[in-house]
C-alpha cells in the first residue's frame, strides 16, 4: 500500500505549519483546473471558464500567501487585481489579455449580473477558447509556486492523478488536449513516482 515516507512526512509538516492555508488553495485550485477543462472540452459555455478563472484566482493567491505570509482579499473575482498586487511575478506579464478574459467570463454566472460575453471572445465563439493558454498559464504557476516538489505534486495533480487507478477520470480530463502537459508528461510521472512512495 503507498505511503509517505518520513523525509517527505516532515518537509510536508513543516511547510504546512507556516502555509497550511496556501496548500489549501492550491489543493482546491486543482481540483477546479481539472473540472474546468473537462466542461470546456464537453462545449459546457463559460462554466469551464468560471471553473478556471477560480482554479488561477486560489493558486495565484496561494502564491500570494507564500510571499506575504497573509491572504489576500480579493474577493470579486479579478485576476488582474491579483497579477498586480503580485509585481514579482513577472512570468504573468503576458497572460494580461486572458487574465481580463477569465474575469469577465466569470461575471457570466451570476444571474444578477449583465451576462455580458466576454470583451477578448471571438467571433465564432467555442467553450474551449483559450484552452491552450490557460495550460500554458496553469505550468507556469506550478513551476513559479515557491513550494516543495512533495506539495507541488501532490497537489497540482492532486489526487496524485497521474499515477494512482483511483483517480482515472481526473488523470483524463487533466491530460486530454492538453499540449503543454505533454510535452512534459513522461518527466512530470517520474517525478510523481519518485515522491510517491512505491507500492510494497
Amino acid at each position: 500500500m503507498s505511503s509517505l515516507n518520513e523525509k517527505s512526512v516532515q518537509v510536508i509538516t513543516d511547510f504546512n505549519k507556516s502555509y497550511a492555508r496556501a496548500m489549501i488553495l492550491y489543493m482546491d485550485a486543482s481540483l477546479d483546473y481539472i473540472a474546468g477543462r473537462c466542461c470546456m472540452i464537453n462545449g459546457i459555455f463559460f462554466r469551464g471558464h468560471s471553473l478556471i478563472c477560480e482554479a488561477i484566482e486560489k493558486s495565484l493567491k496561494a502564491i500570494y500567501f507564500i510571499k506575504n505570509k497573509k491572504y489576500h482579499s480579493e474577493r470579486r473575482h479579478n485576476l488582474l487585481n491579483l497579477k498586480k498586487d503580485l509585481h514579482s511575478s513577472l512570468f504573468l506579464d503576458k497572460y494580461s489579455t486572458l487574465l481580463g478574459f477569465l474575469t469577465d467570463a466569470h461575471k457570466t454566472r451570476y444571474t444578477e449580473s449583465k451576462g455580458d460575453f466576454p470583451k477578448a471572445y471571438s467571433s465564432i465563439y467555442t467553450a474551449s477558447d483559450h484552452l491552450d493558454e490557460i495550460d500554458c498559464l496553469w505550468m507556469d504557476i506550478f513551476d513559479n509556486l515557491e513550494a516543495p516538489d512533495e506539495i507541488k505534486y501532490r497537489l497540482a495533480f492532486f489526487p496524485s492523478s497521474l499515477v494512482m487507478k483511483i483517480t482515472e477520470n481526473y488523470s483524463t480530463w487533466l491530460t486530454v488536449r492538453n499540449k503543454t502537459l505533454s510535452s512534459r508528461y513522461n518527466s512530470l510521472v517520474k517525478k510523481c513516482r519518485e515522491i510517491m512512495v512505491a507500492e510494497s
